[in-house]
């Protein structure tokens, strides 16, 4: 009878020091993929790539993985910790079992922490709010175009246009970092070749909208596209198939402006 006892408890003893070992071996991981999440996103300047391309796309792909693996990984390493604290104390070695399941519950809400305040300074980065923005406006041109024949609104007043055919409009033209804009003053600017033309026949890799610095009804090309809405990293660019990425300024030499 001994024996089987005996034999029982050698069986039981593995599986908890299995568990507690699983749980500190997931909170490790979960702490190093939110180091990555957070230090690829940083370098990508807070871009998630799948709404929007930053100025590392790859590199922001990477921290957007982490991201999201941490998301997963790190309340699992915290929910088993929660089983393995109890019933570290009644299988031996009880300090052992014990230390590590709080090490992993520790480390699993620090790396919680780190994850989901980089997923947090992401939705909040002004530039990525601002490309949504931006995006909402793609949606309302090709709107508008539709309604009208397939042509773009008149280069001269381009924004009283747009405000006119759709109120949202005004907010999606002044929500860009300046805050306060008279109305029709927009920081993105309409590419000036768009004149005279109908959307649907632009090419789709063909600038339509660009950063520049705030004025009414802004019209031009590469000389009015700037950097200095983003501390000089780049710009959010909508290309003619409304396609929206975010441009560094490294690459602004590669951006087509001519259909």
């Amino acid at each position: 009878m001994e024996a089987k006892i005996s034999n029982h408890e050698a069986r039981q003893k593995p599986s908890v020091r299995t568990l507690v070992r699983i749980c500190l071996c997931l909170a490790i991981g979960g702490f190093v993929v939110a180091v990555v999440a957070n230090l690829g996103l940083y370098i990508n300047s807070d871009f998630l790539p799948e709404e929007v391309r930053g100025p590392h796309p790859l590199v922001g792909a990477v921290g957007e993985i982490a991201l999201r693996v941490g998301i997963f990984v790190i309340p699992c390493a915290m929910v088993l910790s929660f089983f393995g604290l109890p019933l570290s104390f009644f299988r031996a070695p009880v300090v052992a079992n014990f230390l590590a399941a709080l090490g992993a519950l520790l480390l699993g809400t620090v790396a919680w922490h780190i994850n989901t305040d980089g997923l947090m300074r992401v939705r909040a980065n002004p530039a990525r709010r601002h490309a949504v923005e931006v995006s909402k406006l793609g949606t309302l041109i090709e709107k508008y175009a539709k309604e009208h024949d397939g042509y773009l609104p008149s280069p001269g007043n381009w924004c009283e246009t747009l405000i006119a055919f759709d109120p949202s409009a005004a907010v999606y033209l002044s929500y860009p970092m300046k805050k306060s804009m008279p109305p029709g003053f927009s920081t993105l600017a309409l590419n000036a070749r768009m004149e005279g033309r109908r959307l649907a026949d632009v090419p789709g890799g063909i600038v339509l909208l660009f950063g520049t610095e705030p004025a009414q009804n802004p019209v031009g090309g590469r000389q009015l596209l700037t950097a200095d809405n983003y501390n000089g990293i780049g710009a959010v660019v909508l290309s003619a198939d409304l396609h929206l990425e975010f441009v560094k300024v490294d690459d602004f030499g590669r951006l087509r402006w001519e259909p």
